[in-house]
């Protein structure tokens, strides 16, 4: 599963051009989450920062063409024997693919496609 960040307006990106469609699009487009470039990371556990200030640099691990937080849970470490186990969230509004309003959530799975956030 794969989140990735939105605005207000559900959009994963401020800016579009021939790159949205053709080619992979800079980092700084997007809101929110992120993959982080190893051995980017320029704060230490209980170091105070300011906001806008740069923590880590923004990388791609793997096939994507935006930058997202994946979530994979499996029984097993080795990926050629693990199985996928269930997820199941709790506390969601949940705005489905193609959807105006909000349904509330108590638990399961989000739709594929859904805008989610917790409540």
């Amino acid at each position: 599963m794969d989140f990735v960040g939105v605005d207000d307006h559900h959009r994963t990106a401020r800016t579009h051009d021939w790159r949205t469609w053709f080619s992979t699009e800079p980092p700084e487009r997007f809101f929110a989450v992120v993959h982080l470039q190893a051995g980017s990371i320029r704060v230490s556990v209980g170091q105070q920062v300011a906001e806008g200030e740069q923590i880590a640099g923004c990388g791609n691990s793997g096939n994507s063409t935006q930058p997202h937080v994946h979530l994979q849970t499996m029984d097993s470490l080795d990926l050629s024997a693990a199985r996928g186990l269930p997820i199941s969230f709790r506390h969601l509004r949940e705005w489905p693919r193609g959807e105006k309003d909000f349904q509330i959530g108590r638990s399961g799975m989000p739709g594929e496609g859904s805008v989610v956030e917790p409540i």
